[in-house]
């Protein structure tokens, strides 16, 4: 519902300016945005992307219980900004959303985002034989992170090189 929800209100923004600017301009944006991230990914450039600095609350599992903390956890998860946000693709999916100008297809991207967010710590339990393999699961997948912005990399690029070759479809039709 958050991550719906906050998709929706993106999708909203966006379409008070899609009126505003033509779709190349705006695929352009998206596709250079794409472009930098992916670049920041790889350590070509370095800078810092807007985040808070905080996880999900451990400790609303002691406090109500397991059911209704993982409620929150996934409410807090899909709200998207509320937590920390390491790889571009997420800023790049907002410059989506907006660009689209679309409540409708701002839900369905943000949905897709919390279910890529959340479909691992559901999945990987059923796949592990016992709790202590769940309690090193979180390290593996840490010493794993260079390989992981490698791939979130190449995603930003794939994106940039749509975006751009859609900006320049667009430039031909006009």
């Amino acid at each position: 519902m958050s991550s719906t929800t906050v998709g929706l209100a993106l999708g909203a923004i966006g379409e008070s300016f899609v009126e505003k600017v033509s779709d190349g301009p705006r695929l352009y944006l998206i596709g250079i945005l794409s472009l930098i991230l992916a670049l920041r990914e790889w350590k070509l450039l370095q800078f810092s992307i807007p985040e808070f600095k905080r996880q999900t609350e451990k400790t609303w599992a002691h406090e109500f219980g397991p059911e209704v903390a993982s409620a929150m956890w996934g409410i807090h998860i899909g709200l998207g900004f509320g937590t920390r946000i390491n790889h571009g693709g997420f800023w790049v999916l907002v410059a989506i959303a907006l660009g689209f100008g679309s409540p409708k297809y701002g839900a369905i991207l943000m949905l897709t985002y919390w279910l890529a967010r959340t479909l691992p710590v559901w999945v990987a339990p059923t796949l592990l034989d016992s709790t202590s393999e769940a309690m090193e699961l979180p390290g593996a997948a840490l010493l794993q992170g260079r390989l992981f912005e490698r791939m979130v990399g190449i995603g930003l690029l794939s994106t940039a090189v749509i975006a751009f070759v859609g900006a320049a479809r667009v430039a031909s039709l006009v």
